[in-house]
Parts: C-alpha cells; sequence; structure tokens
C-alpha cells in the first residue's frame, strides 16, 4: 500500500502541508482534524479517533534529508490517500516537494535515550498526591472523595491533578499509538529494516517486544501456541487490559490504604492487529515479590502486607483465595498463581500480568486455551455469594481442586441457566414496553390524523353550503 509522508513548508507560509503520493502532490485542508481509522482502547476508555500519527525528525521510511524537512512528519494511519472532512483534495505541486525515499533503504533506529519518559512515575505521583488531598478532605469534611465525585472534582487541589491527570493519560496514549502504527506496519519486515527493532524481554505468551520512549509493546499473537490462534491472544490481551482495570479500580477505592501501584497500559488496534502498550518499569526476576514467573516452579508470598493487600482487592472482585505450587513453594494466593507483583526501583510495588484475575467459566473443550479466554465477567462475580478461584480448572488450582471446579461448574450453571434467562426476560419486558410506546404513538398519529380529516371534510361542506346560500 501506498504510505504518505506530510511535510510542512514555512517559506510558503507554512499552515497548508503536502502529502507525498507516489508523484502526485495534494493538500491537507484540515490535518488536525484528521480521521485515521485507528483506534486505542486504554485505562481511561476507548480514544484515537482524531488522533494523527507525528513522527518529529524520524522518517519511517528511510533517512531524512534535513534539507527538504521542514517540520513534523505526518502519516496517514490506514495507509490510504488523506482526503480530508471536506471531500476530495485539490491537486498542487509543491514548489519544493520533499524527497521520494526508497524504501527499501534501512530505516532509522529508535535510539535516543533522551526520548524516553518515565510514565509510570509520573502516573503514580499524581495518584499519590490526589490521596493525599483524599485523607485531608476526609479528615476535616468527614467525607469520601471517591464517594463524592463532585467534590473531588470541585476542590482547587484536586481540580488542576485531575487535569494533569488527564493530560498524562492523553500524551500517554498518543506517543503509543505514534509508535504502534510502526511497529504494526513494519510487522512483515526483516529485523534490520525495522525502524524500532525487538528485543527479548523473556516470556513465552507472545512474539516480538519493543522498547520506545519509555513504552513497552508486545503484540497479542499466539506465537507459542497457547490460546487456540491469534484470535485467542488478542481475547487475552483485552483480559488483562481489564483485569488491570479492575486493580486499578480497588486501588483508587482504598487510595489511603493498599500501596499497590499499576503502570500505565492501552491497546493499539490497527490492520487486524492488537499491540499491547504499558509504560516501562524498573523491575527485574529479583523483585517479583508475589505470584509466580516460571510456571510455578518458584512461588513468591514473600511481604504480609503485599499479601494482606492482594487479599482485600480479591475480596472486592469476589475472588477466593487457593493454595499454588508445591512442597516448600505451597503459598495462599488471592489471585492467579501467574500474577506478578514486583518492588521498583522507585520503591513503590507494582502490579503485572493481570491477564486471569477473573476467573474462568467450565471451559469449552472444543476451544483451545478456553480456561484463558472465557472468563467471568466481574459484574457477575459481584453477584455471586461464593468467591471463585482464579485458578479453576488450571494447573494452577490442582491443590482441593474438587472445591476450586465445583464451584465454578455451580457458577457457570447459574450463568447459563438463570443470568442469561434472567437477561432475556429483562429483555423481552422491555421490548414489550417500547413496542407499546410505539403502538401508542402510532394510534395517536392516526387518531389525530383521522379527527384533522374529519374536521377538514366539515370545513368543506359548511364552505360549500355557504357556497349554495349565496347562490
Amino acid at each position: 500500500s501506498t504510505r504518505e509522508l506530510v511535510m510542512y513548508a514555512p517559506e510558503e507560509g507554512g499552515t497548508t502541508p503536502y502529502v507525498q503520493e507516489g508523484t502526485n502532490y495534494q493538500t491537507v485542508p484540515d490535518l488536525n482534524n484528521n480521521h485515521d481509522g485507528s483506534s486505542t482502547t486504554s485505562n481511561y476508555g476507548v480514544i484515537g479517533v482524531d488522533t494523527y500519527a507525528r513522527f518529529t525528525n524520524n522518517d519511517i521510511y528511510g533517512p531524512v534529508d534535513p534539507a527538504t524537512i521542514y517540520g513534523d512528519v505526518e502519516m496517514d494511519a490506514a495507509g490510504s490517500r488523506y482526503t480530508g472532512l471536506y471531500g476530495s483534495d485539490t491537486p498542487s505541486q509543491p514548489s519544493r516537494p520533499p524527497r521520494v525515499v526508497d524504501p527499501n533503504e534501512p530505516r532509522m533506529r529508535w535510539s535516543d535515550p533522551g526520548a524516553e519518559r518515565n510514565w509510570s512515575d509520573e502516573f503514580q505521583t499524581l495518584l499519590e498526591r490526589l490521596a493525599h488531598i483524599h485523607r485531608n478532605t476526609e479528615e476535616t469534611t468527614g467525607r469520601n472523595l471517591l464517594l463524592d465525585i463532585t467534590l473531588l472534582s470541585g476542590t482547587q487541589e484536586s481540580l488542576p491533578l485531575m487535569t494533569q491527570l488527564v493530560a498524562l493519560h492523553e500524551a500517554f496514549a498518543q506517543a503509543a499509538t505514534r509508535i504502534g502504527r510502526i511497529i504494526i506496519e513494519e510487522y512483515g519486515l526483516p529485523v534490520a529494516n525495522k525502524s524500532v527493532p525487538p528485543l527479548d524481554a523473556g516470556g513465552v505468551a507472545g512474539g516480538e517486544k519493543y522498547l520506545a520512549e519509555g513504552i513497552f509493546f508486545k503484540f497479542a499473537v499466539d506465537s507459542s501456541g497457547l490460546f487456540g490462534g491469534d484470535a485467542g491472544a488478542q481475547k487475552v490481551a483485552v483480559h488483562e487490559h481489564n483485569g488491570l482495570m479492575a486493580i486499578l479500580g480497588s486501588l483508587m477505592w482504598h487510595l489511603n490504604d493498599l500501596h499497590l501501584s499499576t503502570n500505565m497500559m492501552c491497546i493499539i488496534s490497527h490492520r487486524g492487529h492488537k499491540l499491547i502498550a504499558q509504560s516501562k518499569l524498573a523491575i527485574n526476576a529479583g523483585s517479583l515479590v508475589y505470584g509466580s514467573a516460571d510456571g510455578g516452579r518458584t512461588v513468591h508470598a514473600d511481604r504480609p502486607d503485599i499479601n494482606s493487600n492482594m487479599k482485600t482487592i480479591a475480596g472486592l472482585l469476589n475472588i477466593k483465595g487457593h493454595y499454588v505450587g508445591q512442597g516448600p513453594q505451597r503459598k495462599l494466593l488471592h489471585m492467579p498463581g501467574d500474577i506478578e507483583v514486583h518492588i521498583g526501583a522507585d520503591g513503590r510495588a507494582y502490579v503485572l500480568d493481570t491477564a486471569r484475575v477473573f476467573p474462568p467459566v467450565l471451559p469449552d473443550m472444543r476451544v483451545a486455551g478456553g480456561f484463558m479466554t472465557q472468563l467471568f465477567r466481574p459484574e457477575f462475580l459481584l453477584r455471586l455469594d461464593t468467591p471463585i478461584s482464579s485458578d479453576a480448572f488450571t494447573r494452577w488450582g490442582m491443590d482441593n481442586k474438587e472445591e476450586h471446579n465445583a464451584e465454578g461448574r455451580a457458577a457457570t450453571s447459574r450463568l447459563l441457566n438463570e443470568s442469561l434467562l434472567e437477561c432475556a426476560r429483562s429483555m423481552d419486558q422491555q421490548f414489550e414496553r417500547v413496542l407499546t410506546l410505539v403502538m401508542q404513538g402510532v394510534l395517536f398519529t392516526a387518531h389525530n390524523r383521522t379527527q384533522t380529516s374529519t374536521t377538514n371534510n366539515n370545513n368543506n361542506n359548511n364552505n360549500n353550503n355557504n357556497n349554495n346560500n349565496n347562490n
């Protein structure tokens, strides 16, 4: 496909960028409102509809000639000619067109250490400052900021922090989207020709991994046959995002007490791929204090305070504690065995690998890796009287598996035989109410039309009688 470069020409005013498409050049009337067709799912929802890629001094097609680059380089993420919001662009020939770059030339490497940003530290610092305001407000007013969002957003101290938090989120999502599209679009290229070179970060569940500008990227692909195909791997990526959201929500609820942290995360969906983007953390194999990073051979529950805090989060989500590991490694965890909590270089405890926070439904044996892709929704778990183990129906939950699996089967039966029927009945009732309102509206309209028609006929008859009398 034809990939495009947009460049500014300041000697001609600097307001109209030019799009390169082979040897034809078009003007773009409204670049800032570019609808690029990509989407980014982040901790705060779905964004990216109106974002556009910005590559400052980084030409993804090859070395940049400084004499022909006048500003930022823009690219249409969909890989097709950009026509703007107002129809096709008017063809024009710039007096000084950008250099046509050979796509076979080696790409520039992402190697500038000055571009790296400590996203996680900025994120946690803002949350900690909000927690401080939370504590002070509760002590002075007796009101919970998290229960009274109007109070949280209305205080003079918290409003600037909330604004900074939103700005940080947008900056992270835009950076992740910009770099992520490069990685996705160069997916099939040889490593030597990639702008962002892959790195070896360990782990078996996932394809190539990348690091750029303080953001860690990994493809949601089934490179090891764990998920029954790439579609399953993409589901697991969404589960990881949902699990992280649940952890973050629990931490926000108990921001005064639980000294746990999360990194920033979003999922870039582009050209059929899903790319997970997470803020870089200063952790290593020796920083693990909770969970297992080697398939259960070594299980950590090293710090009583973190064990207690993870138990609190599990209680909020209605997830059951259970033993993981064998022999000396047998430890009580309240989350899936492969979750990880690390003590970062900044002293914070970070929760990672949240794809299996929610328990699996009774696995469908026809679906490969179903215990990782078919999970209960958090809303349903909160309706259950009995908590469910995240490791039910898996080898992680072999200890007392009969009890864990029986509880999982009972929950699955309730979901299929009660909750779904309740949902169907509710939908029927709503449909009947809507249908009744529609029919009432139709009858009312028909009645009005009949009344209007009768009135018109009467008026016509009166007019005819008057005419006869006049005659």
